[in-house]
């Protein structure tokens, strides 16, 4: 009996949306030849001209030609087959308006802060009676408003939460609070000490952020409901940013400018920026479990000259893709590496990004953010689903955002190709 080979064509998909195309060349069970693989990638997406162009630009696909090695003197009958389980993968969003807070006016609530059941915690205006609406501190979950019942703080981080739902809140007066289980707690500051605030939680609980003291700002951690001077560096003017499941640190320190470093396993790590000037700034923002950062720099003393985002991985910071002659500005990242933020292409014009595998995306114009009547969107936090939250202006009014990606699958393809006739049995 004369042996059949085989040629499977299959479209595999990446995260991003590109597709490669993988060829598998191999012979009957059979024959004599083994299944060789070639595993090749011959299509990819194409590298866009400018970050609004990614949106759509996509390279053609058409595969080089395959060479293929048989068995034996010939084939009494060869079939190719060509397979597409799934064709190409389009990357699509969805924009959720979190609602408000019994606010009649309907204009102000926003989204600072997301976990990985995502939960959402920011701020919404509610109307007490006799009195002017109040900004609180809102959690969104499961499809239900909860007011924790504390007034919300201006700051950029309102509030933190982890996948368990215990929220750290800066409430409007600087005293730091945490929400479990339905109970509102005061922090304890350091002795002597009127303010403080919070800048991160993990998912043990440990919320990190500073506390005043006589000598100055101090980083400390936070703990069943105890409060701890990390005692870094023997200075002051310090703030923790950022807590990770291992206990790593992320801190910010007030010299010359900011110097950012990460502290933990018995060590500490200078975070630098290879393009920063001894006289620049770097300011770390947060940090996930695989021990990356995100952040910013300048090359001024102080936080009034334009910042770039970057991000750590070991070693100096990698400064992230900006528009040109742009700007940028991160806010939070994942544990994927994922990061979000802005990034500034003009006066009055820094569009809300998502940056991940070395490009970003331009979250303020996607299709279907302008099509549901969004405008001017703030990315806040990115959960490890590439879940988006921020606030924005929907139809005029400022609104939390919920933005989640959706893939949606081409329905399977199977085509038949008889070689020495040329026929062709097509199934989807």
């Amino acid at each position: 009996m004369g042996s059949l080979l085989y040629i499977i064509h299959l479209p595999a998909t990446r995260g991003d949306g590109a597709v490669a195309t993988l060829f598998l060349v191999g012979q009957c069970a059979r024959c004599a030849v083994k299944w060789p693989s070639s595993g090749r990638h011959v299509a990819d997406k194409a590298r866009p001209l400018n970050p609004v162009e990614q949106l759509d630009e996509r390279r053609d696909q058409t595969p080089p030609p395959m060479k293929t090695r048989t068995a034996g003197s010939g084939l009494s009958a060869a079939l190719a087959l060509s397979l597409s389980l799934f064709g190409p993968v389009s990357a699509q969003w969805t924009i959720t308006d979190l609602g408000l807070l019994g606010d009649a006016d309907g204009n102000d609530s926003q989204a600072w802060s997301i976990n990985n059941r995502g939960h959402v915690v920011g701020s919404g205006r509610i109307l007490t009676p006799g009195s002017a609406a109040q900004l609180h501190v809102v959690l969104w979950a499961d499809g239900r408003q909860r007011d924790l019942g504390v007034n919300a703080s201006s700051s950029l981080t309102g509030a933190r939460l982890n996948d368990a739902d215990v929220v750290a809140i800066n409430d409007g007066t600087w005293k730091p609070h945490v929400w479990q289980d339905g109970l509102l707690s005061v922090l304890p500051l350091l002795p002597g000490a009127s303010y403080g605030g919070i800048h991160g939680l993990n998912s043990g609980g440990q919320i990190v952020g500073w506390s005043d003291s006589p000598t100055g700002g101090r980083s400390v951690i936070w703990h069943g409901g105890m409060v701890t001077d990390t005692g870094m560096m023997g200075g002051s003017s310090m703030w923790a940013m950022a807590i990770n499941d291992s206990g790593t640190l992320a801190i910010n320190r007030a010299v010359r400018g900011f110097n950012s470093y990460l502290v933990g396993g018995g060590t500490t790590n200078f975070l630098t920026v290879a393009s920063v000037t001894p006289d620049g700034t770097t300011s770390v923002v947060d940090l996930n479990n695989a021990g990356q950062a995100c952040g910013n720099f300048n090359n001024h003393v102080g936080q009034s000259a334009m910042w770039h985002a970057c991000l750590w991985t070991g070693g100096d910071g990698i400064p992230l893709p900006e528009f040109p002659n742009g700007g940028s500005e991160v806010f939070g990242m994942n544990n994927l590496g994922h990061v979000v933020g802005y990034a500034y292409r003009g006066p009055y014009d820094a569009p809300a990004v998502l940056w991940r595998d070395g490009t970003f995306v331009n979250l303020s114009e996607l299709p279907e953010v302008l099509a549901a009547g969004w405008s001017s969107l703030s990315a806040r936090d990115v959960n490890d689903s590439d879940q988006v939250v921020g606030h924005g202006y929907h139809h005029g009014k400022l609104r939390a955002f919920l933005l989640s990606p959706a893939t949606v699958p081409v329905p399977f393809q199977v085509t038949l190709r008889r070689e020495a006739t040329g026929a062709t049995l097509s199934f989807v």
